[in-house]
């Protein structure tokens, strides 16, 4: 018999309905985190550098400090990974994600391994690349996640007590909903791109400083999904068939929603254009000791205005069907014993679950893009 993808104590009586088509039995097995019941939030934090100038690299020493810091204080993250991304103008990014089982004990990181103290430092704003400070703290009710195989643990998973049985809600168009224990009762509706001219009400300057550090307000109901690949383990044929078909569609998808922010808008000011993508990085896990893309893991970090946007998207767009579809032809190529490790964990936040930071940074660098006018207009 197949599980529930929710975990037995976030279970409720629906008000919701399930999109699981009738007599639905899944082609291909996967897998969710089971959590022990005293969690009840995870912190996910990314802390990274980006690069002033389009195309350009940061230097290989540019997260020095922040490697410091994470090796200091008290609690350390549970798990953490360095990676990096090249934005649409050829921009590097560079970050660390780190995760904690609660947002009280990444603060007390930030504080006791003096990162918080650094982090406010004026210094920051005259340095010649910048700094972005992205943390999540989504409750288990507003985080799902699904593995394509029960070893294939990352991100949060890393913290919980054990992986479900093959579960039922995947592989149908709304299953990654059905998947949330909150959707149960709630629509999780967001609040939708508004482009406007300007800085949108909210978006506060930290310090004092005119636009060098600006905090921006969280969004009810923001999406974000970290959507990972590790092809670590495959070989000759299989390993040739995934970079030269299945990764370049997926590069395809993800070089197309990062370039939301910067499509042109009708001239009433809506966005029939854009998919509600305010970012999206594609980003390879690095060595630390190298700092070189030597592990054969890659992973999508993308920020939605809402959890129906992300549906939309993949439910109709050429660009998620091609990957679909990929991965089907993959699979069938490999006769169902590939060895591509697929996961995603997709966090649908309250507006107090977000804390997102800009230092000196280039116009729409993450969710700068959800307060600031048309990219095309700065």
């Amino acid at each position: 018999m197949l599980d529930s993808a929710i975990c037995p104590h976030l279970r409720t009586q629906r008000s919701q309905p399930k999109s699981t088509p009738a007599s639905y039995e899944p082609a291909y097995p996967s897998y969710s985190a089971r959590f022990d019941p005293s969690i009840s939030e995870v912190a996910a934090v990314l802390i990274g550098a980006i690069a002033s100038q389009p195309n350009s690299r940061l230097e290989h020493d540019a997260l020095e400090s922040v490697d410091h810091f994470l090796g200091q204080g008290s609690p350390q993250p549970h798990y953490r990974l360095l990676c990096n991304s090249e934005d649409p103008t050829g921009r590097e990014t560079r970050a660390w994600k780190a995760y904690w089982p609660c947002k009280e004990d990444y603060l007390s990181w930030s504080s006791s391994s003096g990162f918080a103290a650094w982090w406010t430092e004026s210094k920051r704003e005259t340095e010649e690349h910048g700094w972005l400070l992205e943390a999540l703290y989504p409750t288990m009710d507003r985080l799902e996640s699904v593995f394509s195989n029960e070893a294939a643990r990352e991100g949060a998973a890393l913290m919980c007590q054990g992986m479900s049985a093959a579960i039922e809600e995947h592989g149908y168009w709304g299953s990654a909903r059905d998947r949330f224990p909150i959707a149960q009762t709630d629509t999780v509706p967001g609040e939708k791109v508004c482009p406007v001219k300007g800085m949108l009400g909210g978006a506060k300057e930290a310090n004092g400083t005119a636009s060098r550090r600006v905090v921006v307000p969280g969004r009810q109901n923001l999406c974000v999904i970290h959507s990972g690949q590790d092809w670590s383990a495959m070989e000759g044929k299989e390993r040739e068939l995934y970079l030269g078909t299945l990764h370049p569609t997926l590069q395809a998808g993800m070089l197309f929603l990062s370039n939301d922010k910067y499509r042109s808008l009708d001239g009433d000011g809506s966005a029939s254009e854009r998919v509600g993508c305010f970012e999206c990085r594609f980003m390879e896990h690095l060595d630390p000791e190298r700092v070189e893309p030597s592990l054969s893991k890659s992973f999508g970090l993308c920020y939605f205005d809402d959890l129906a946007s992300l549906e939309r998207w993949s439910r109709e767009h050429k660009t998620h069907l091609n990957i679909f579809n990929g991965f089907f032809k993959y699979a069938a190529e490999t006769q169902g014993q590939g060895k591509l490790s697929l996961w995603h964990e997709i966090a649908v936040l309250d507006r107090s679950q977000q804390y997102f930071e800009y230092v000196n940074c280039p116009p729409g660098t993450g969710m700068l893009a959800s307060v600031q006018k048309p990219i095309k207009d700065l």
